[in-house]
């Protein structure tokens, strides 16, 4: 009786240290969507720091704070921009929150469009190559063959 407590009081030792092993790496391990969108926040933030450089050095958006920004927004998407904040930009002294985030989400839905495209692309030359690359394996068997058939023949 007293061993059968033992060994239930330790298999509920393992299973608690299990437990708080896997919390631990779920934890320590973001998912794969947690991934992608870090690496589309980065994408963004990267982008926005080519725009700003960009604005900087063209002095072509000069002004006010605001007007800057929208030159940096627009650079980092056309498109978003139009869409979000179309004939009403931002104006001095304005924060809206709500369309800084639809911005950001069109913007990152560009990106993973972009992303998919060029993954396509790659996708595709690969496949070319490695047809292109079969074709001309077998092109070299079959010269390979040839002279040992008229030896043959």
């Amino acid at each position: 009786m007293a061993g059968s407590v033992r060994l239930v009081a330790c298999l509920v030792l393992v299973a608690v240290a299990a437990t708080s092993a896997q919390e631990k790496v779920a934890a320590s391990s973001p998912s794969k969507k947690l991934q992608t969108l870090n690496q589309l926040d980065k994408a963004i933030r990267a982008k926005r720091s080519e725009c700003e450089a960009q604005v900087d050095s063209e002095a072509v958006c000069v002004g006010t704070y605001v007007q800057r920004e929208n030159c940096i927004l627009r650079c980092i998407s056309e498109g978003c921009y139009t869409a979000v904040y179309g004939a009403d930009a931002l104006e001095d002294g304005e924060v809206d929150i709500v369309r800084g985030r639809q911005f950001r989400a069109c913007s990152k839905n560009e990106v993973r469009v972009q992303r998919t495209a060029q993954y396509e692309r790659e996708k595709a030359a690969l496949a070319t190559a490695g047809v292109e690359a079969n074709a001309a394996s077998i092109a070299n068997q079959e010269a390979a063959i040839a002279p040992e058939a008229v030896a043959v023949a």
